[in-house]
């Protein structure tokens, strides 16, 4: 695959990618991967239960972007006084 960017969804109903999504290999999709999440931010979207799928596949590079997203939006997210 040359560009796996290409693979991603234009919007909130384009599930077209999926099967070639779920064939990638973990270094094919890893750089993608973080924009892959965001769809899954809101589970009413059509593509989100397609796009878990897909990250249910690739576990072992997910997961550690999950830990992280509580300490970045404590980072950008909260003011200290």
């Amino acid at each position: 695959m040359k560009n796996v960017e290409e693979l991603l969804p234009k919007d909130k109903f384009d599930n077209c990618n999926i099967e070639k999504l779920k064939l990638l290999s973990d270094e094919e999709i890893k750089p993608i991967c973080p924009r892959l999440l965001e769809w899954i931010q809101d589970y009413n979207w059509s593509v989100a239960k397609d796009i878990l799928s897909v990250l249910a596949l690739h576990q072992e590079i997910i997961t550690p972007l999950i830990i992280d997203i509580p300490k970045n939006i404590l980072l950008t997210e909260c003011f200290f006084i």
